[in-house]
């Protein structure tokens, strides 16, 4: 593959994720906006989008020109070093048609006059009293071309709600655009027997381009029917018995409502936060366990396949590395004399194992109890500790955060 070639089809089809990752979260940080209150909402939303939207476009202009106009390479470098949206679109529409209304053109104007000059007005003091530039400049295009009423009055007082309809509206005008100059980019990867176009499957990028979705209405529907489910699902499933044997915490039963709306929003879940840091702050000592179940539920490897094999006692001498245990010398001082579940003595046991069961309860296991119940040797899921000279030496399940072993 040519420089040329490797610069079109690999670094520009990184800019293309990049691009449309820009749009997502710009799209992303609208729908979590409850109003047009905060200047810093308006910022962010604007900020991403006019990113995203320029390095798309740059693009463009690079697949569709760099082979068609003798250009000197740093003449052509400095012709698209700009952040004119504007004046981008117009040299895209000398090769492509692109199909534009006047509220298109003056949405990129506004990301135009962001990017150039609102963005860093609020550093300067001759702007003291005129602080808000971004904001009111995009009320007015909602205002003007979405009929949305921008309450003026006792402003500080009452904010503009933005509702689900706006959402929908701003994620059209903004896909109308993306989706043309994605499909330019297409049709000159085609043209070019490249492969910029390609987009990684389940990411931003994908339901921007590939999905050519532009507000999270499906998201958040996905949400609230998962939600039925898992309260109403009757299957018994491992993950499920593990999450009902967890004592619940005493949220207020009044604010459920409250509650379910956290699922839609990380934003959200900031208003609770105080109070569920409050509820384990009464746990005490029961945190500890209960923060390792959690750890189990987030951990990486496939839960569904806990039913798997376990390791024997001779598996355990082969993986078990006894001269870097020696070295750790991790060792309990606990006086473990029971199996927590079958209640064997531990005294008469080479293995034991302090860990997570399928079935939720964490504990002190024999072996036999951990080959029937246990999930695994991993830290954050169970320690394998084996008797040494009447001591538990901690011989597998380190804490990979200190590059420590781990087996499952």
């Amino acid at each position: 593959m040519t420089r040329e070639l490797f610069w079109k089809n690999i670094n520009l089809g990184t800019e293309l994720q990049i691009s449309g990752s820009l749009i997502y979260n710009g799209l992303y940080i609208f729908d979590e906006m409850e109003s047009f209150h905060f200047e810093e909402e308006i910022f962010e939303f604007l900020y991403n989008i006019s990113v995203g939207l320029e390095r798309l476009m740059k693009i463009v202009i690079i697949l569709a020109t760099h082979d068609k106009i003798n250009y000197k390479k740093d003449l052509f470098e400095e012709k698209i070093k700009t952040h004119n949206h504007k004046k981008l679109m117009e040299l895209i529409r000398k090769y492509h048609k692109v199909n534009l209304g006047k509220q298109h053109f003056d949405f990129l104007d506004l990301l135009d006059d962001f990017y150039h000059n609102m963005r860093y007005d609020r550093f300067s003091i001759d702007n003291v009293r005129n602080y808000d530039k971004e904001k009111k400049h995009f009320e007015s295009f909602l205002s003007k071309y979405l009929g949305v009423k921008i309450n003026y009055k006792e402003y500080i007082f009452i904010t503009n709600p933005n509702n689900s309809l706006i959402k929908i509206k701003i994620g059209k005008l903004i896909g109308k655009i993306s989706t043309q100059l994605y499909e330019i980019i297409r049709q000159e990867s085609y043209r070019l027997n490249i492969y910029t176009y390609e987009i990684r499957s389940n990411s931003k990028a994908y339901k921007i381009f590939i999905r050519e979705e532009f507000d999270f209405i499906k998201e958040h529907t996905y949400e609230k029917e998962m939600l039925v489910f898992l309260m109403n699902i009757n299957t018994q499933h491992e993950i499920k018995d593990i999450i009902q044997n967890i004592e619940p915490l005493n949220f207020d039963k009044e604010l459920i409502p409250e509650y379910i709306k956290h699922f839609k929003s990380p934003l959200k879940k900031l208003e609770a936060l105080d109070e569920m840091e409050t509820l384990h702050d009464e746990l005490e000592k029961d945190l500890n366990i209960r923060q390792k179940i959690f750890r189990f539920l987030d951990n990486e490897f496939d839960i569904l396949e806990s039913e798997k094999e376990m390791p024997d006692k001779n598996q355990f001498e082969e993986i078990i590395d006894i001269e870097d245990a020696k070295k750790r010398n991790i060792i309990i001082h606990n006086n473990i004399k029971y199996c927590d579940f079958c209640r064997k003595l531990m005294c008469e046991e080479q293995y034991l194992i302090d860990g997570a069961t399928k079935h939720g309860p964490w504990g002190w296991m024999c072996f036999e109890c951990f080959s029937e119940k246990g999930i695994g040797i991993k830290f954050g899921i169970g320690q394998l500790y084996k008797k040494i000279a009447n001591k538990w030496l901690l011989v597998a399940g380190y804490n990979t955060e200190n590059n420590d072993l781990d087996i499952e």
